[in-house]
């Protein structure tokens, strides 16, 4: 930057800690992201860079900040007073902002958004639901995301429609310079004999995390059925990464399943970095079936080794491969036997597949993904932060005391519910529309109803459209009668008098404010249903 001064960017270095990792399923795409994202960043003349970490992994951080060669970087946990003064920008790498900033609006929010697996395959993944709480809260319209595809953005954008899709860039991942087109055929060799590959013999190649997401299961038994088919003797299917330890069991049975075959195929476990070119370079072929992916890395490195690659045509896969490989429908098994047949018997479409991966492979690189980043940093952090109409404006300390209340604008009433807005009644000349979350709904009780789940308050049909509601709202009003039966206990413990604490007396306030709606009958029987909730929020509508 020509004379200006730099940009004070604090970067969460956390996931850097699994840089000393012994768990083979700590080193995912997420962590190389992080890794990768943070080595551009510093070398960004623009900014002076902080790093953040969380406590429990400050000492590695610090570690690897300083064995990446940046000793002078500082690295905090913002505990015990550390200063936030001049911070212009936090980047999120993976977590949302930790919660001493939340509070801080001169400091610009910035966070990259990878997937939202959970929530599209609920039954396949579940997510560590403390952290996925946080992430899903921490989303709204006043910060800046990165997204690592087209689909990813879209994505967040139908589950959590808030989201300012302005403020939603598009920076996609890359391989790392440790995956290349091997053709040294003696070390190729050589590491295939590391991990118990037979040597002499072809093989497709699958590298990922073992888990139910990618779609191995159908992978191999499609594989299986290719070989019965066509008689073929002399190919075997190699699984290579880390795995999930409640999946393990699951793929051993289904491997042991395939009786004369089950040895075509190979585990090779947790692949070391130094290898994978050289595994990738002298497969046949690579597979990955994945049924759901925010970026999909894997491929892009298959690619870049100049591996011949059948992938899924589905989520952001054909962002990643184009047309330099086979995409399939990850559960047609018709179209993946077909496929296997292509990449097995026409060598002339392999050597072109290859040609084609590696070109595909030079559009993507680590540098247009950080100078994206840089960008879009560049050109916000200074803007001051935009207050919709009606929005939450009040003071912190009447933040902390407001339980269920309403702001007042020209054009608008927005109700808050803890301090969230849950509703917002335009004053029009038709009385009868409110918008909740910008989504115009009847009035009608009957018509929909509003739940606070864990994707945000959403207005919902009393037919909802999407299967995973059912289990939302139940995890809701689970969640919502612990933390009003947690108020209960805590004011019966109490009693009423002078010593009584501001955190009590509010405390008291919220179960009084809870009352006076009819938002709940009894507290002491810990029974709330939705349609109080309602009863609450109609009511004030109807008094406004």
């Amino acid at each position: 930057m020509n004379n200006s001064k730099k940009i004070k960017l604090m970067y969460d270095g956390t996931l850097l800690a699994n840089m000393y990792s012994t768990s083979n399923s700590d080193r995912t795409g997420v962590f190389f992201v992080v890794y990768n994202v943070f080595l551009k960043i510093v070398e960004n003349s623009e900014f002076e860079t902080i790093v953040y970490s969380e406590a429990w992994a400050k000492d590695a951080v610090e570690k690897a900040v300083r064995d990446l060669g940046f000793p002078d970087i500082r690295v905090t946990t913002l505990e015990f007073g550390d200063s936030l003064d001049n911070v212009d920008a936090f980047l999120a790498s993976f977590a949302p902002p930790p919660r001493s900033l939340e509070e801080r609006d001169d400091i610009k929010k910035y966070m990259i958004l990878y997937d939202v697996t959970p929530l599209a395959l609920p039954d396949i993944e579940k997510p560590n639901q403390e952290w996925f709480d946080k992430l899903q809260h921490s989303l709204n319209s006043r910060d800046y995301y990165f997204c690592i595809s087209e689909y990813t953005k879209k994505d967040f954008l139908q589950f959590y429609p808030a989201l300012d899709s302005s403020k939603m860039a598009i920076t996609y991942l890359a391989a790392s310079d440790t995956f290349y087109h091997c053709k040294d055929k003696d070390l190729i060799e050589s590491v295939k004999r590391k991990y118990g590959i037979p040597v002499g013999i072809p093989y497709a190649f699958s590298l990922c995390t073992l888990q139910p997401r990618k779609n191995l299961v159908h992978a191999m038994k499609c594989f299986v059925q290719f070989l019965e088919e066509e008689k073929i003797s002399d190919l075997i299917f190699v699984l290579g990464g880390g795995h999930w330890e409640i999946f393990i069991e699951e793929l051993s049975r289904e491997i042991d399943s395939f009786g004369k075959y089950k040895n075509r195929i190979i585990r090779a476990g947790y692949i070391e970095d130094q290898d994978l070119a050289p595994l990738y370079s002298g497969a046949t072929f690579s597979v990955y079936m994945s049924l759901y992916e925010g970026f999909g890395l894997p491929a892009l490195e298959a690619l870049q080794c100049g591996c011949p690659l059948i992938a899924s045509s589905t989520t952001s896969l054909p962002e990643v491969v184009g047309s330099a490989g086979i995409l399939v429908d990850p559960k047609d098994p018709v179209a993946l036997r077909k496929a296997y047949r292509k990449m097995y018997l026409d060598e002339t479409f392999r050597d072109s597949c290859r040609q084609r991966g590696i070109e595909r492979a030079r559009g993507f690189s680590w540098d247009k993904c950080a100078t994206k980043i840089a960008d879009v940093i560049r050109k916000t952090y200074r803007l001051k932060p935009e207050l919709e109409a009606g929005e939450y404006i009040e003071t912190k300390e009447k933040q902390r005391k407001c339980f269920l209340g309403k702001v007042w604008t020209r054009d608008l009433t927005t109700f808050y519910f803890l301090g969230i807005p849950i509703a917002r009644k335009h004053k029009s000349s038709d009385a009868s529309v409110l918008k909740i979350f910008g989504v115009p709904v009847l009035r009608t009780k009957a018509d929909y109803y509003v739940v606070r789940t864990y994707l945000g308050f959403l207005p919902v049909k009393v037919k909802p459209n999407y299967p995973y509601i059912d289990s939302q709202v139940e995890l809701y009003v689970t969640s919502f009668n612990n933390a009003v039966c947690q108020l209960s206990s805590r004011i019966k413990k109490i009693g009423v008098g002078e010593n009584e604490s501001a955190g009590e007396r509010n405390a008291r306030q919220s179960i009084e404010d809870l009352r006076s709606y009819k938002l709940i009958e009894e507290v002491e029987d810990g029974h709330i249903t939705l349609e109080d909730e309602l009863y609450a929020v109609s009511k004030m509508m109807k008094n406004d």
